[in-house]
């Protein structure tokens, strides 16, 4: 049988139509993996199987005719596929949805439904229809849309201005059984998973998905701590995997009402339901009702064992207290409109270099002072001193998760530090035990952590945790395959996480490919995914490992103009003998050229300005050139040597900065490639660039650099140094 693991179970559409007609099998599938661009889509629930009518919501979306569709093999659903994977899987069953990107068998049918495309398109309406129609049921399940047909008291509201303890209330007793649940488990847990394993670790019992009869990849973890699904916790769960005792009882313990779910808990505890505060003379529906909107908090507010209430995310002390109920919300609120809203500079750490948050790659070759560039950006941001003599905006903490090389880095942040301001410390920690980030349990873990580091920095240094540095990317992140663009997508997203619950810059370091102008190593998502590339590169002696003219680039920003660049050296400082008496120590960087340290300029024509085809075509090939340069001889091996890149490449990157006028996808088309011819025969006749056919492909280089500044050019002889 096949199975979405088990790539042996695998093969072509012609094998397995033969397959499955030798064997008398009931019909195919198609296997979702990382390799493909296939995403998945189950509308559940919405087709009469005896009629064949589809329920209006489901309708609504096929109405969409973006791309192919056909009945399920239970006959009462509608399988989709598209092209485009999402980023991430959503499964909402109240919703009757499902969406897959990866890891998923699914059957194929071939029994078509009218109206829909007959082949497999992009979709990107539908995938956004499908997205809302699960955020609207979520929000009904988190009680912030669709009220209940009974009326609810207020989901408590917390005060961090103040701990109390909470009156006695009929709330409580579900928090009493939910926390007595959490110290006991032993008491319950077994009754609902006979298999469940214990984890002497932490106290709880770990359930697998298989137990759970589940085909997914993590696991149920109960602990005194907490609870959480895993399996759910990145598929678009409203509250990302936490459960409580009560919504375990439920959902796995076959009990359908709240109040039953705590009863049969106060059973297995032993205990009395008076001895929780249960008052036997409530109404069951104000009493259901108020004990699902407790449940639903349960995992956000926990009583301690000194009485006070906590946030379980924080550990803050809080208060509860009821509240009004939620005004109607605008349905203008949070929109932008043109004209209301003033223009600002971007929030810059380093000036015209590094965003307050986001991602910022730090790739280069290999020798060429990665480590070294990342350990000076930190020293400067802790420091608040200037980086290649751009103004860092704001003194901030960093922290270095030194997956690699972390023995070496308290001689290079010293030797750094001092080379660049004479203190004793400055607010920059490091930390050599990385757990695996391409977990999102171990990414929420580090982020609890790296809380605290913040706390410690504000409190010993004044400042706040404003970067994060990841050395390097491979060794941080579990990545099978780095040229799978949902793998890079998803480590991209993760990272993302860590950006915004830290309100911190990332700043990943990341490998080059096999020369210096191939561009950061892997998937094309790396990029695609950075706010920023700082690239650092050297011409690198492959015997003897001498690198020199070293030099950091903007080769990617999402804010401002590229091109940006400055020559340095690395200078070795002594630190001292080790006991065979060899020397120890460290370099700095130094840049060599710190009065150019400038954004470079497009060039200015003295008689007319620069069109702004011609503009946006510069643009794009020195982006190119920064990614994909190829070192040739055009003209033959007693030619000179340029760096060229593939005309298609510069068309590519053309088409994805030019703004296009038209109504329809082919006009806007059109648009642009007649704008890449107007830009493109602009500077080549300004003989700016030149073009020669080399080896069946259009190669272009700059015969000139569009730079209007008599200084630029590259230093050489620069001093080298131990990389």
């Amino acid at each position: 049988m096949a199975s979405h693991s088990n790539p042996a179970t695998w093969g072509t559409y012609e094998e397995a139509v033969d397959c499955c007609r030798q064997l008398k099998l009931a019909g195919i599938g198609f296997v979702l993996t990382d390799d493909d661009d296939i995403a998945g889509y189950d509308l559940d629930n919405c087709r009469d199987k005896a009629t064949g009518v589809v329920a209006p919501w489901a309708q609504a979306i096929l109405d969409l005719a973006e791309t192919y569709a056909e009945v399920s093999p239970s006959g009462t659903g509608i399988r989709m596929l598209s092209h485009g994977k999402p980023p991430k899987a959503t499964k909402v069953d109240a919703a009757g949805i499902e969406i897959y990107a990866t890891k998923r068998y699914l059957t194929i049918t071939g029994d078509h439904v009218p109206g829909t495309p007959g082949s497999i398109k992009q979709a990107p309406k539908t995938y956004a229809a499908l997205l809302a129609r699960a955020a609207e049921f979520n929000a009904r399940k988190a009680g912030d849309a669709g009220a209940a047909e009974l009326p609810r008291p207020a989901a408590p509201e917390i005060n961090r201005t103040q701990a109390t303890a909470p009156d006695r209330r009929p709330g409580d007793f579900f928090r009493a059984v939910n926390d007595a649940a959490l110290a006991n488990l032993s008491s319950w847990v077994p009754s609902i998973f006979p298999a469940a394993r214990t984890s002497a670790g932490t106290g709880g019992y770990r359930i697998t998905s298989r137990m759970l009869g589940r085909n997914l990849q993590e696991d149920l973890s109960i602990t005194p701590q907490g609870i959480t699904d895993w399996g759910v916790a990145d598929m678009g769960d409203a509250r990302e995997g936490r459960r409580t005792a009560l919504d375990i009882v439920q959902e796995h313990g076959g009990v359908v009402a709240i109040v039953h779910a705590a009863l049969w808990l106060c059973e297995k505890l032993g205990r009395s339901p008076e001895s929780f505060g249960w008052q036997d003379d409530q109404r069951d529906a104000e009493t259901e009702a108020l004990g699902n909107e407790i449940a639903d908090n349960l995992d956000r507010i926990l009583q301690g064992e000194d009485g006070v209430w906590y946030d379980a995310q924080t550990g803050e002390a809080v208060s509860v207290s009821g509240s009004p109920p939620h005004a109607d919300v605008d349905g203008l609120a949070g929109f932008m409109f043109d004209g209301t809203v003033p223009t600002a500079p971007p929030s810059m750490l380093v000036k015209s270099l590094v965003p307050f948050e986001g991602i910022v790659f730090i790739g280069g070759q290999s020798g060429a002072g990665k480590t070294f560039i990342a350990v000076d950006l930190a020293v400067s941001l802790a420091s608040g001193t200037s980086f290649f003599g751009l103004k860092v905006r704001e003194r901030v903490g960093v922290v270095i998760l030194a997956a690699e090389g972390s023995g070496t880095l308290a001689s290079r942040v010293h030797v750094a530090r001092e080379h660049k301001i004479s203190t004793r410390s400055l607010p920059i920690s490091w930390f050599p035990d990385v757990p695996d980030l391409a977990k999102l349990r171990e990414v929420h873990a580090l982020i609890e952590r790296l809380r605290k580091v913040a706390k410690h920095l504000r409190r010993e240094h004044g400042v706040r945790l404003g970067a994060v540095i990841i050395d390097t990317l491979a060794a941080a992140f579990s990545i099978e395959d780095e040229n799978s663009n949902a793998e890079a997508a998803k480590a991209i997203r993760l990272m993302n996480l860590m950006s915004e619950k830290l309100g911190v810059v990332v700043m990943p370091v990341h490998h080059y490919g096999k020369g210096s102008d191939t561009g950061l190593r892997g998937a094309s998502a790396w990029r695609a995914g950075a706010d920023a590339v700082l690239s650092v590169s050297a011409e690198r002696d492959q015997t003897s490992g001498h690198c020199s003219n070293r030099r950091l680039a903007l080769t990617k920003s999402r804010v401002g103009p590229e091109g940006w660049s400055m020559a340095f050296g690395l200078f070795f400082v002594p630190l001292g003998a080790d006991a065979d008496g060899e020397t120890y120590g460290a370099c700095y960087v130094q840049p060599l050229n710190g009065s150019e340290c400038r954004l470079a300029t497009m060039p200015k024509d003295k008689k007319n300005n620069i069109p702004r085809a011609a503009r946006v075509y510069l643009n794009a090939m020195k982006i190119v050139l920064g990614e994909k340069g190829e070192k040739l001889r055009p003209f033959g091996s007693e030619g000179q040597e340029v760096t060229a890149v593939d005309r298609a490449d510069i068309r590519k990157e053309f088409d994805l900065s030019y703004t296009a006028d038209g109504d329809t996808d082919e006009k806007k088309q059109d648009c642009r490639r007649k704008a890449f011819g107007r830009g493109e025969n602009w500077v080549f006749d300004k003989k700016w660039t030149a073009t020669r056919e080399v080896n069946g492909r259009q190669m272009v280089w700059l015969v000139r650099e569009p730079v209007d500044d008599p200084n630029h050019e590259q230093h050489a002889g620069q001093q080298d140094s131990p990389s």
